[in-house]
């Protein structure tokens, strides 16, 4: 017997201030949330900037059901580089692919069809004791470059995480590139 891995199809697009609620609460109640947001109120905050700053987006499915969303910085790490803060999926829908989707929507997006062609790095922070999202990201081209003690929390480790894609025209014309 063969494990065959259902895909569904996402539609990721930029969360505005009526994704919040939905956002906040997949976020607060994940293994993320219950690490570094306390608080509610504090991650609506932070959310509601993300939404200004058109950093926060949301995968839904065709019938709009939210199945996770992904925050980052376009220049967040050096000021220069795209940083992932972070991938949440709904628990009911993981191995469905939906992580693979954002992040590959994020790399297309900040590196692959954004406006800074020359930048080819990307950045991201894991937890030393979320193993699962190390993995995930290491099979995804990611290589540790750095380990910084409790950077959030007294007892967690951040390990930071760096990806390089290698960008090549395949339409010089058109400006068009892939990886």
């Amino acid at each position: 017997m063969t494990n065959s891995i259902k895909r569904i199809d996402l539609a990721i697009v930029r969360a505005e201030e009526n994704d919040i609620a939905d956002c906040s609460k997949l976020i607060f109640y994940s293994e993320i949330g219950s690490l570094y947001y306390p608080q509610l109120a504090v991650l609506e905050s932070q959310l509601h900037k993300a939404v200004a700053n058109e950093e926060l987006y949301t995968a839904k499915s065709i019938d709009k059901c939210l199945f996770g969303c992904l925050w980052f910085l376009k220049n967040g790490a050096f000021y220069h580089y795209p940083y992932l803060h972070f991938i949440v999926v709904a628990s009911e829908y993981r191995h469905l692919g939906a992580g693979q989707q954002m992040l590959d929507f994020f790399e297309q997006f900040t590196l692959i069809n954004g406006k800074h062609k020359l930048r080819t790095k990307v950045f991201l922070l894991v937890a030393d004791i979320n193993t699962k999202a190390a993995r995930f990201y290491e099979n995804n081209g990611y290589i540790k470059v750095g380990k910084i003690d409790a950077l959030f929390r007294k007892s967690i480790d951040e390990n930071l995480m760096m990806k390089t894609v290698i960008r090549k025209p395949i339409n010089k014309e058109n400006n068009v590139y892939t990886s």
